[in-house]
């Protein structure tokens, strides 16, 4: 049992090797957010999750090894051999589906101002059809190991994916469930539930917001880093199998340090 990681006296990040629920149900999880006895988790990838972004496919992970070298230090080894499979009518769709919605994703998320209406379309069509995803495993594109650490109200999270063996680019998820935290503050504007494309480019000032609960975070490189060849994007999806909204830190490099800050709101 790994104990959390304590954030401030309200605030901690739990891990959970629940297989959780929606589309991600079958990959392995960064930490989640914990609030008093509230778990934010569901369909959410946690924080410091990383994904990994070949030319053909998106790859998910699976948990490796996870540990705990001292307080309020968690470090888990990833390993990215987790592929989405498509299902219709109740039967495995061909591999070429999942080629074909790789492209249509990469189109969905260039266009922000269409996406809430193509995500309404989606969720009625998958309703219809009965088409869902789910995670199966595939070949290993080696390991990636992330350190959780947490101190000045912040979770300061360090990557290294330098085993990862493809070209390619690391994606590091850091989402809560989309259906509570429905505010966004981006570019001196304050978007909330559809208002919030499913994914915007965003600067780092960014946050999102869980009105209710009054909790808020927002994701920073660590000043140690080099700037240069991150791009942060924003979004949040609700529909049949989706319940997330956060941030996704996307990169060349193989290795570096980030961090996310807690805050109220």
């Amino acid at each position: 049992m790994i104990p959390p990681l304590r954030i401030t006296d309200r605030l901690r990040l739990v891990h959970s090797d629940r297989p959780g629920q929606g589309k991600t149900r079958g990959m392995a999880k960064g930490p989640h957010l914990m609030d008093g006895h509230t778990v934010f988790a569901g369909e959410a990838a946690g924080f410091g999750l990383p994904v990994f972004k070949t030319s053909r496919s998106t790859v998910f992970p699976s948990l490796h090894a996870i540990g705990c070298p001292e307080k309020d230090h968690v470090e888990i080894v990833y390993d990215l051999n987790r592929v989405l499979s498509w299902h219709c009518l109740g039967k495995r769709a061909p591999a070429g589906v999942s080629d074909a919605f790789e492209k249509i994703a990469d189109v969905y998320m260039k266009g922000p101002a269409f996406q809430q209406a193509l995500l309404s379309f989606r969720n009625r069509l998958f309703s219809i059809l009965r088409i869902e995803s789910r995670m199966a495993a595939d070949r290993s594109r080696g390991l990636c190991r992330v350190s959780f650490r947490t101190a000045s109200e912040r979770l300061l999270i360090r990557v290294n994916g330098e085993q990862l063996t493809n070209p390619g680019r690391l994606i590091l998820l850091n989402e809560v469930p989309g259906t509570v935290f429905s505010r966004l503050r981006i570019d001196g504007r304050t978007l909330r539930d559809r208002e919030i494309p499913a994914w915007v480019s965003c600067p780092f000032s960014a946050c999102f917001e869980n009105p209710n609960a009054g909790i808020g975070f927002s994701v920073g490189i660590a000043e140690t880093e080099a700037p240069g060849n991150f791009l942060l994007t924003a979004g949040r999806e609700i529909g049949p199998g989706l319940d997330w909204a956060g941030f996704a830190l996307s990169t060349g490099r193989r290795s570096f340090a980030c961090h996310v800050r807690f805050t109220s709101c």
